[in-house]
């Protein structure tokens, strides 16, 4: 009976005349009377029923009304008297309750909701400005008012629901003239008859924290937008908005339901967490984009609402909300970076010109460009509204009195996104886009766990594969190839979560070893209790992380340097790039082919090419002229989350933050993590590690000029090549790599010691090799130090020896290489740390060594001359003699000065 009561009352319009309202709503705030202001809240107040309780014809038009009329109330609070708030508070609890009522069950729109944005408007006043592109912004209205125009409303007691009115009148039915309404006497009058209503209501009204208290009332018109946006969260929140608003998040918004239940089969079923590293599934992600960004918006505009209330069902679907958001990011980033990777075809390296050419063919006005360019931009704004939504739930769970609470929140999300980069890496090795599972699952046979180390027996997701199915290789120069912003950003949030995790690990207690033999990792339940241990167990296992962020800082390092190339003008840029293009790991580890490190030892570093040219100051002026752009170009795509365009040193800042937090997290002090570092070390990784600390020293030995680059280059090279260099240090003086290790480090950097070839050394060593070099003998029992020094000082003068004696076919004799200072400094230092009996025979071996060349200098006739570089070597010698015969006993001052 009731509803069929409101169907009839909602056919005709309860004594409200809509078309003279709308004209009200398209005036500005500065032209509207007050006489206006008041009739349009008297008009929501006194058809409360027949907004709320309308037929389903004019949902659209009261959609567009309830909008419309929030902004205007929104706009008008900002010069109001205290005694007209109430009344005002009323007619947006009114559409307050409509915007709630329109998201009960019903599916979500394909753009981001007008209601919401209306809701957030009311809950919040006009102050933001609308960056996030969801139009709340101060400067912009949600909806325009002419849009109404043509839609359907109730009719008026005798009149048409067609078309709109010329009549610029609004009011309530009620015979009076527009004349009348606005004289002052009625004016007076209605302000009497507002004040009763006001003392009324403070009367009768309980007193607490509300947003009205007794006070003297006031005629004085001042900004009461606080006190009104208070008002409305506190309705908001007495109607249970967030449990309305969440259970619509989590069953209306269709796209994220989708993904969200694929997560959910992979941590609550224990299937293969899926992620698109096909090309097909790729693109099919890709296809629903434009879905996901819509279901992210609304998302982000719910969870931007002030409705907290964290009981454990709100918790629940808080952590459903922001699991789906961050799972929509993590496989929209592995899509672009699988078909950036597949768009790339058979090519196996690129260079530089050949990358600029590439794009020079491609205008950018094309219509195709412009498609690629839309696209490039929506996953932009899903990777970055989907880490602030993580971000932003997080904050809320944070304030929360149940502490495990925002820890398992973070647990979660790094979990996943490792999950995520461990696919984009996997993808890499998946020829012709076969059907290769590289992802995650939960849950780990107890046959795969037989003969596994303890760290490694623990039910975490691995690296998987079906057993017909070949084993799993990646590529490095293919993931560099798909490696974007997006991976980027999504690898800068995994760190801090990580590091959050070690950090509230290391406020435990220190226990034992036996504790951490057989330790159970943390679930998927937001709700459950965790020990921090558990917690990091779950992320730290979750794939090989050492080598996967050793690798990922690798592959970021590189595109740094690719795209600093590409953007500086040198002579150099036809050159092809200095790094191997087989680098892959096989299963969980690399696997690196020895035919291509030569070349990479003789070919110019990724750096030194990008420093010939010095930006001159015209350069500066017009970089300085564009920041302005720049700056437009970021606010475009909301947060700093995600940069608007790739730039080298965002890239190099990633690789720095990694090994900052290989060096200060999980480089710590706690028992868990040295095992943890120690056992997940490996060559693979030092061969990595030896190709970055050369080069770094290739750059600094061709000493270019400080000022080179721009600021930000130079700084982010600064940092990065201190991270590193901090990094190994404090491998190699916590004793973290095995003797294993150490002699592979010293191998792929040239300098080892015990090799079978025992006249080589390399005559150019620079400083960051000859600290490694210089650390890990010192650090040996005394035996061993010394062998290996007497070691080094055999080759180095077998290697000047015989550089003097032969007299090889050389084309150009500056290709030939001298002993540089640091190099011959570090060698004096090594000889001072030895005893008298062993100096006195590296003294001999060196006086050998001249004899032996002096032969040769007394072949020496006008017809055949010594060469240059035999000179040059013999000097070399003949120096280390003289030094040898003046300070056998002890090291002068200076030479410690030097080499500290």
């Amino acid at each position: 009976k009731i509803k069929r009561n409101g169907s009839k009352m909602a056919a005709h319009s309860g004594g409200v005349d809509w078309a003279k309202i709308l004209p009200l709503l398209s005036n500005s705030s500065e032209n509207v009377s007050k006489s206006d202001t008041q009739n349009l809240v008297k008009t929501i107040i006194q058809s409360e029923n027949e907004i709320l309780d309308h037929d389903a014809a004019h949902k659209q038009f009261f959609d567009s009304f309830v909008v419309l009329a929030a902004e205007y109330l929104t706009n008008q609070v900002t010069t109001l008297s205290q005694t007209q708030l109430p009344q005002f508070s009323e007619a947006a609890t009114v559409l307050i309750r409509y915007i709630l009522q329109q998201h009960q069950d019903v599916q979500a729109p394909n753009k981001p909701s007008i209601l919401l944005m209306a809701l957030k408007v009311l809950c919040e006043g006009r102050k933001e400005s609308g960056e996030n592109g969801t139009g709340t912004g101060s400067g912009s209205s949600i909806i325009s008012a002419s849009s109404m125009k043509y839609l359907k409303y109730p009719e008026a007691h005798g009149k048409s629901s067609c078309g709109g009115s010329s009549s610029s009148g609004v009011g309530v039915s009620s015979g009076g003239s527009g004349s009348e309404k606005d004289s002052p006497k009625s004016e007076m009058k209605r302000s009497r008859s507002d004040l009763s209503t006001v003392i009324l209501q403070q009367l009768t009204t309980p007193l607490g924290a509300g947003a009205f208290t007794f006070a003297t009332l006031s005629e004085e018109q001042i900004d009461c937008t606080d006190m009104f946006v208070k008002s409305n969260i506190q309705c908001l929140q007495a109607t249970n908005g967030g449990d309305t608003l969440y259970k619509w998040c989590c069953n209306s918004l269709a796209t994220l339901a989708k993904y969200r239940a694929k997560y959910e089969e992979c941590t609550i079923q224990g299937k293969p967490l899926y992620l698109p590293i096909t090309t097909t599934e790729a693109s099919a992600v890709k296809a629903n984009l434009p879905q996901i960004e819509s279901d992210i918006s609304n998302l982000l505009l719910a969870v931007s609402l002030p409705v907290v209330d964290l009981c454990p069902s709100k918790i629940a679907l808080l952590s459903q909300c922001a699991m789906s958001a961050l799972y929509c990011g993590v496989l929209t980033s592995t899509a672009v970076s699988v078909l950036m990777m597949a768009a790339s075809g058979s090519q196996k390296s690129a260079s530089s010109s050949q990358l600029q050419q590439k794009e020079q063919q491609q205008p950018g006005n094309t219509p195709s460009q412009k498609e690629a360019d839309d696209e490039d931009d929506l996953a932009r704004i899903v990777v970055d509204r989907a880490l602030e939504i993580f971000t932003k739930i997080g904050s809320i769970l944070k304030s929360s009195t149940r502490t495990h609470i925002y820890q398992n929140h973070v647990c979660m999300g790094a979990w996943l996104l490792i999950s995520g980069i461990q696919g984009t890496m996997g993808a890499s090795g998946n020829p012709g886009g076969g059907s290769v599972q590289t992802t995650a699952s939960v849950k780990t046979s107890e046959e795969s766990l037989k003969g596994r180390s303890p760290l490694k027996t623990l039910d975490v997701p691995q690296m998987a594969s079906a057993a017909p199915t070949p084993a799993l290789r990646v590529n490095l120069f293919k993931v560099q190839q798909g490696f974007g912003v997006l991976n980027a950003a999504i690898a800068r949030h995994s760190i801090t979560l990580l590091t959050e995790l070690i950090d509230d690990l290391k406020i435990d207690s220190r226990t034992d070893d036996e504790e951490y033999s057989s330790i159970e990792s943390a679930g998927f339940d937001i709700l459950g209790q965790y020990s921090s241990i558990q917690r990091v167990v779950r992320v730290l296992n979750s794939a090989t992380l050492q080598q996967l962020m050793t690798f990922l800082a690798t592959v970021s390092y590189r595109k740094a340097c690719t795209l600093r190339r590409i953007n500086t003008k040198t002579t150099n840029e036809g050159e092809p790039m200095s790094y191997s293009d087989s680098t892959t790991y096989y299963n969980d580890t690399f696997s690196c082919s020895e035919g291509s490190e030569p070349e990479e030892e003789d070919s110019d570093s990724y750096l030194g090419l990008w420093f010939k040219e010095t930006l001159s100051p015209e350069a500066n002026e017009e970089m300085t002229e564009s920041q302005e752009q720049e700056k437009k170009e970021e606010k475009r795509h909301g947060s700093n989350l995600v940069p608007a365009k790739d730039e080298p040193h965002e890239y190099l800042n990633l690789s720095s933050l990694i090994f900052n937090f290989f060096d200060v997290s999980l480089g710590g002090q706690h028992i868990y993590l040295n095992r943890y570092v120690r056992t997940g070390l490996s060559e693979q990784q030092m061969v990595l590690l030896a190709n970055i600390l050369r080069d770094l020293d290739r750059d600094s030995a061709r000493g270019e000029p400080e000022n080179s680059g721009c600021l930000q280059w130079q700084n982010a090279m600064v940092k990065f090549s201190g991270s590193v260099g901090r990094y190994l240090h404090n491998l190699i003086s916590n004793s973290l790599l095995n003797e294993s290790l150490q002699s592979a480090l010293l191998l792929h950097l040239g300098v080892s010691p015990w090799t079978q070839d025992s006249n080589i050394w390399p005559l150019q060593v620079y400083s960051r090799t000859l600290a490694v070099l210089v650390q890990i003998l010192l650090l040996k029992p005394s035996q061993e130090k010394e062998a290996a020094c007497l070691s080094v000082w055999h080759r180095l003068v077998n290697t000047l020896v015989e550089g003097v004696c032969s007299n090889p076919t050389i084309p150009n004799e500056t290709e030939i290489e001298d002993l540089n200072v640091e190099h011959a400094q570090l060698l004096l230092f090594l000889f001072h740390s030895l005893n008298l009996m062993q100096k006195k025979s590296i003294l001999l071996l060196t006086a050998g060594g001249v004899i032996r060349c002096s032969e040769v200098c007394r072949s020496v006739t006008p017809e055949k001359p010594l060469r240059d570089h035999q000179i040059m070597l013999l000097s070399r010698l003949l120096l280390f003699l003289e030094y040898l015969m003046k300070h056998l006993y002890n090291p002068p001052n200076v030479l410690l000065e030097q080499v500290r």
